[in-house]
């Protein structure tokens, strides 16, 4: 998968961004007919995998938050892990809620 610990902060090409964002929708559309639940951190694994193989840089996050103002007013200690992928500043996969989480460890 990579390099555990890094993130790739060098500039990616237009056309390298462009791809990845392509292979975003592409996994993002394929998660729907898969016959299990391809959340956010198959979507991620997939996603790195192909920009891989197309030597296009990526960067997988883990991240975590707590579960919530429900679990907050009950007190309640749970949380909610996450996973998304991001080339240059880009948010690739898991992009609709990475903003809310906190990135745990990476993988370059």
């Amino acid at each position: 998968m990579g390099q555990a610990g890094r993130e790739y902060d060098t500039a990616t090409s237009g056309t390298d961004i462009q791809r990845a964002k392509r292979i975003g929708h592409v996994v993002r559309m394929a998660s729907r007919w898969v016959p299990w639940n391809a959340v956010c951190l198959p979507q991620a694994v997939a996603a790195k995998s192909m920009l891989a193989r197309r030597r296009v840089p990526a960067t997988l996050y883990v991240g975590l938050r707590r579960a919530g103002a429900l679990s907050e007013a009950l007190n309640i200690n749970s949380i909610e892990l996450h996973a998304w992928l991001r080339v240059d500043d880009k948010i690739i996969t898991g992009g609709e809620v990475s903003r809310d989480f906190q990135a745990l460890i990476s993988y370059s």
